[in-house]
């Protein structure tokens, strides 16, 4: 069999065997938008290294690097790796020992994997686990939609915090440039190109930069999606630019689910200390007295567990709902057109 990176003639073979063998009528494959702008680069190549027999795709290895959204992260080497599907006599692990002599990355990240696939990124040595999920809660609120409190109480006091550890927040969605004062950055590196290639040009979801600042110094910033189900809503932030700092949040950020009457905000991360997200004011997810959803596309009210692995020559690295291809439609009359 012939291992190679698929070229822009070979789509049709390429869709077909995702709608054939992985799932009917994916949305990679009902939207040739959504799939450009993943997959798609400016070289004519499409970000899938595929296992030929007798010019017959039998296995496929998808794959979103870094610097599908800024060309200058090339340097870096950082590969998210999706879909993976092998049929008939094909072996999956050739096609990861392809994916490494092609590249020769620096790191591989992989988010959402099966109970399958987790077994078998722990046999080839990757580091994995679950994301930690954290949460706050709309004060304002009693009754919800999405959220499901169980067991839990809500802690709902306001806790006394010096001045000096507050930070503010401010939309900075129309103001990106200022972007660029933040030098100190989370691994695997981004850039304010790929914050704005990524997030703000996204083809069907729309992204919101919120900047947080101390004495009017921008320390760093997230980035949110405001979801919409069952007439409620929530903010889930997706990704991160810039080094969380331990300033105090959860004044800001209720403020927020105030102003966008939001039932609360969800953050999926792992690499970033657990103390320093709670001490900033968020609350972690440990078990369901309280049901925080992940799936809207169909709504699933329920907890869901993100799997990771990561094999890397990084000192961290730090994983957000928004890498790799997990922040995107499922569901194609769900996109905003």
């Amino acid at each position: 069999m012939e291992t190679r990176i698929s070229r822009c003639n070979d789509k049709v073979k390429l869709l077909t065997f995702i709608n054939n063998h992985w799932k009917e009528n994916h949305i990679l494959v009902k939207s040739d938008l959504l799939f450009k702008w993943m997959y798609e680069d400016t070289e004519q190549k499409i970000n899938f290294l595929c296992l030929y027999k007798n010019d017959d795709i039998k296995g496929i290895l998808g794959y979103v690097p870094t610097y599908q959204f800024d060309k200058n992260l090339y340097k870096y080497r950082d590969y998210w790796l999706t879909i993976w599907k092998t049929i008939e006599s094909a072996n999956g692990f050739d096609l990861y020992l392809g994916f490494k002599n092609s590249f020769t990355p620096y790191s591989i990240g992989v988010i959402g994997i099966s109970d399958i696939a987790f077994k078998f990124y722990s046999i080839l040595r990757f580091k994995t686990g679950i994301l930690n999920h954290y949460y706050i809660v709309n004060p304002a609120k009693n009754e919800f939609n999405i959220l499901k409190i169980l067991n839990k109480r809500i802690d709902r006091n306001k806790k006394n915090i010096n001045p000096n550890f507050k930070a503010k927040i401010k939309d900075i969605t129309d103001n990106v440039e200022i972007l660029h004062t933040i030098k100190d950055l989370y691994k695997p590196y981004k850039s304010v190109e790929y914050i704005v290639n990524r997030y703000l040009k996204h083809p069907f979801y729309k992204y919101r930069i919120l900047g947080v600042f101390h004495n009017n110094f921008l320390l760093y910033s997230f980035i949110i999606r405001l979801v919409n189900v069952k007439g409620a809503k929530a903010i889930r932030i997706v990704d991160a630019y810039g080094r969380i700092k331990n300033y105090y949040l959860k004044d800001e950020l209720e403020n927020i689910l105030i102003q966008y009457d939001a039932e609360y905000i969800d953050f999926y991360n792992i690499g970033i200390d657990e103390e320093l997200i709670r001490k900033i004011g968020f609350e972690k997810r440990e078990n369901n007295e309280i049901i925080v959803p992940n799936y809207f596309e169909p709504f699933v009210r329920e907890n869901v567990n993100i799997r990771f692995a990561h094999n890397t020559s990084y000192d961290e690295y730090v994983i957000f709902k928004g890498d790799s291809d997990q922040d995107r439609p499922n569901l194609l009359n769900n996109m905003e057109e």
